[in-house]
């Protein structure tokens, strides 16, 4: 009985340490300070991973290569290039200035907040098919978001942290977290409809028979990575196009504007 009761005691003691050392591994984790390994992480999973995603992006925002129809979800396309990039400059910014931003830190944390949350929201939308990617290895970097708001939530709750306005924590995380996504939210919101209007109205341009200055055509070939659909006007007027002149003259104009001719596009948008 001893015995047994030692044995009982000795499983009981380790089970306590394992639970022990998690808990202060996640409480590391949230630290009002980052250690240099941390910041490491933060770097690589907060800002140079989710850019190599856009980059390679091989069905979520744009059509993959070969592959017809569009984007699991390229409708979506400018907005989640906006926000990612303002939580990049967010998180980049924190990260050099941290507690020397006063005020500004619970405006910084609410912005990285609002990215967490939208980083899980797209990792949720995601799973399915990044589940099923992982057969050609690829389907890896759909999990990337899980990672890139596990990075926003961390450093944006440190941000809270320091605010100092005798609420509690959990007072000024919910708030600042609303205040974030408004203002995230919203000024994606206002540039992708700014960025679209300025596609689509210099693209009717085009196809009423406006040239571009170059200056206009340089704005489009920068503005064609938030919303590139907007192109595909171009090459639906091709197709149903018969005078020969004006055929020419779009396939041109698409290929200036999207550095890819016109015939590939469309036989890859027929398939």
């Amino acid at each position: 009985m001893i015995g047994l009761g030692l044995t009982q005691a000795g499983l009981l003691s380790e089970r306590e340490t394992r639970a022990g050392r998690r808990r202060a591994f996640m409480q590391r984790q949230f630290d009002a300070a980052a250690t240099p390994s941390q910041t490491k992480f933060d770097l690589i999973f907060g800002v140079a991973l989710p850019i190599v995603c856009f980059i390679f992006d091989p069905f979520v925002f744009r059509g993959f290569d070969g592959v017809g129809g569009d984007g699991l979800l390229e409708r979506f396309q400018g907005f989640t290039y906006i926000v990612a990039a303002l939580e990049i400059v967010t998180l980049l910014l924190w990260l050099v200035a941290r507690g020397r931003l006063g005020e500004w830190a619970t405006a910084a944390g609410g912005m990285l907040l609002a990215g967490a949350l939208f980083c899980y929201a797209v990792g949720l939308v995601l799973l399915p098919f990044s589940v099923i990617g992982l057969v050609f290895i690829i389907g890896a970097l759909g999990f990337t978001p899980f990672l890139t708001g596990f990075v926003y939530l961390r450093n944006g709750a440190r941000a809270v942290r320091l605010t100092r306005n005798g609420l509690s924590f959990r007072a000024n995380f919910a708030g600042s977290l609303v205040v974030g996504a408004a203002l995230a939210f919203g000024l994606a919101s206002l540039g992708h409809v700014g960025v679209s209007r300025f596609v689509s109205a210099s693209v009717e341009g085009v196809l009423v028979g406006k040239e571009l200055s170059a200056s206009s055509a340089r704005a489009l070939r920068v503005a064609g990575w938030l919303t590139d659909a907007e192109f595909d006007r171009l090459a639906w007027s091709y197709s149903g196009e018969a005078d020969p002149a004006r055929r020419a003259r779009l396939a041109s104009a698409y290929r200036e504007l999207t550095g890819e001719d016109i015939e590939t596009r469309l036989r890859r948008r027929a398939d």
